[in-house]
């Protein structure tokens, strides 16, 4: 998985967390920030960014005057 794209995300390396069992990537945003996901919320869509583009839509829905 290592250099595949999920949305705005990267997948950069693996991560082992003790007392998990699931499988967690370390990803880099094109925002530049990098976060720490379980597989399967990549693997799924659940996690398309690092929650960079949640914080901008709501930005945009706040200068929005109709919205």
């Amino acid at each position: 998985m290592i250099g595949e794209r999920y949305g705005s995300l990267v997948v950069i390396e693996k991560v082992k967390i003790p007392g998990k069992l699931k499988t967690y990537w370390r990803c880099r945003c094109d925002c530049g920030n990098t976060c720490t996901l379980e597989d399967s919320h990549l693997k799924n869509g659940h996690t398309k960014s690092c929650g960079c583009r949640r914080r901008i839509r709501l930005q945009e829905k706040r200068l929005d005057p109709t919205g």
